[in-house]
């Protein structure tokens, strides 16, 4: 068993449509991305993101190329934290954060192998409490 070369790159944002309209179409904020056997911590700020109900918005931003996961053996668990803001018509704040920890099945020798991670993150209008969620997915590649 020994560790696997890693990337992480941001795919794409979803923000599904039929649900509460929290009145937001432009965010901010911050991705963090590491993993559990000797990755260092990454984190990749976005701004302006325009992403409406009913949206799939790719994005394809590099969150972490380094050391993670293991070869022939071993799962390492991942961590996603995401951090969203933006401000409605009114100037409310609109704004969610969601940690996830997932875990990754070892790659086989000589194998590139890729899954996308599904992070949900629910975000609500302070001013008039409409909740939302929208999904971010993060494709993983590891290489042995």
């Amino acid at each position: 068993m020994g560790s696997a070369f890693m990337n992480c790159v941001i795919k794409e944002v979803k923000f599904p449509s039929g649900q509460p309209d929290v009145d937001c179409t432009v965010w901010s904020g911050i991705l963090d991305f590491a993993a559990s056997n000797g990755s260092y911590a990454a984190s990749h700020p976005f701004e302006n993101l325009v992403v409406a109900p009913g949206d799939i918005v790719p994005v394809g931003a590099l969150i972490y190329d380094g050391i993670g996961g293991f070869c022939v053996s071993g799962t390492a668990d991942l961590y996603f934290r995401v951090t969203v803001a933006g401000a409605d018509s009114a100037a409310n704040i609109v704004a969610g954060s969601f940690f996830a920890r997932r875990p990754r099945p070892a790659t086989l020798e000589g194998k590139t192998v890729a899954i996308d991670y599904h992070v949900p993150v629910t975000v609500t209008n302070s001013g008039t409490g409409a909740a939302a969620t929208k999904w971010f997915v993060f494709t993983v590649i590891t290489v042995c």
